[in-house]
């Protein structure tokens, strides 16, 4: 009936405009190396960068053979093999690239814009060819559009004026329904079940993916909700307030479970096996018990963490764009065993990623390539 659904904190989604350059998004690329698997415990070097120190660098997408995609400026797209570091191709963009970019193992989808004479902007949905860089098909929008993050095979999914959900197909950019909403989109997530979910300001709504038809219409006895994970059974609603609490699911019921207050308002909410990992805007990371609401540990962090941790077998890799230091904890206990430094005068742009034998992270000075200090730098 229900699944995950997480809707990041208005702080966020502000902060992010302003200050972080891009999304990451990858395949699964835990092979894509034959270099040995990261020890997190062990001292990190820096061992490769790409881009340039205009702080528009951001990964993009890798085609899960050795091949790193990135842009290194708002208009342009470049492929390059990082076991040889030669350049595969570069394509040029209509218009400034948006954040987010959504691949799949043959292309890249993403939007672009650009503004004419009169300043009336265009927008652009773009598929491009993961192997060439070559344009499979375009679809011009004269409205305000964004990409959604939702994983789906055959459909992207757009949010048009913050009130419209487009599904489009893959293949040919036809659109294959669109849905208008009563209140501004805060999120939406499917995972494998053939339904999305839509996260407004007080309702969870539950549509078809293949028809856009309305499943279920939930209403949420609190307002303003930040973010969510959605399951079967149950819901996990997170609040600027600081609030969070487990909503019953079963039988149509909306009772709450259990009820817990931060010291700030939730920014994040990862599921780690039959725990919550919850990230606050009081500098806190907290470990919860789903079933019960017990927490298991808290960890102060540098600053608050307006960044996505990373979660990668039992560690939560955890920045925040205003720090110089990454550090990484593990987490049965929350003890902090590592930390990732770069430059005093340089910080964190978005989120990291683990390929193979590296960490990569984007900074304001470029995409940096760490790897444990007894491996190999190719």
């Amino acid at each position: 009936m229900f699944k995950n659904n997480t809707s990041s904190n208005n702080f966020v989604v502000r902060f992010s405009a302003i200050c972080l350059s891009g999304v990451v998004l990858f395949f699964s690329l835990a092979e894509i190396f034959g270099q040995e698997k990261i020890k997190f415990a062990e001292p990190f070097r820096k061992c490769k960068v790409f881009g340039t120190n205009s702080g528009f660098s951001q990964t993009i997408a890798s085609d899960n053979e050795s091949n790193l995609i990135y842009s290194e400026d708002k208009y342009s797209l470049i492929s390059v093999n990082l076991e040889t570091n030669l350049e595969n191709w570069k394509s040029q963009t209509v218009g400034k690239l948006d954040k987010i970019v959504i691949s799949d193992k043959d292309s890249l989808f993403y939007i672009s814009s650009s503004e004419n004479e009169k300043q009336k902007m265009t927008y652009f949905l773009n598929s491009l060819s993961i192997k060439t860089g070559i344009t499979n098909w375009q679809k011009k929008f004269v409205e305000n559009v964004r990409l959604n993050q939702t994983e789906n095979e055959d459909l992207i999914f757009l949010i048009k004026e913050d009130m419209f959900l487009l599904a489009i197909e893959k293949n040919t950019g036809k659109t294959l329904w669109a849905n208008t909403m009563q209140d501004k989109i805060l999120s939406a997530k499917s995972e494998t079940d053939g339904q999305i979910n839509i996260l407004t300001k007080d309702k969870l709504l539950n549509f078809s993916i293949r028809s856009g038809e309305l499943i279920n219409d939930i209403k949420l006895n609190k307002n303003s909700v930040n973010n969510s994970l959605v399951r079967n059974s149950y819901l996990l609603l997170g609040y600027p307030t600081g609030e969070f609490i487990k909503v019953s699911a079963e039988n149509d019921k909306n009772e709450v479970v259990w009820r817990i207050k931060t010291g700030g308002g939730i920014t994040d909410l990862i599921e780690v096996k039959d725990e919550v990992l919850v990230t606050s805007l009081d500098n806190f990371l907290y470990l919860y018990s789903i079933d019960s609401g017990k927490l298991k540990w808290k960890r102060r962090v540098g600053g608050r963490i307006n960044i996505k941790p990373l979660i990668y077998d039992n560690h939560a890799i955890v920045l925040n764009s205003a720090e110089n230091s990454a550090s990484i904890i593990e987490l049965r206990e929350g003890k902090v065993i590592n930390q990732i430094r770069i430059e005093d005068n340089n910080n964190f742009s978005g989120p990291p990623i683990i390929l193979g034998g590296y960490f990569i992270f984007q900074t304001f000075k470029g995409i940096y390539l760490f790897t444990n200090s007894n491996s190999e730098c190719r």
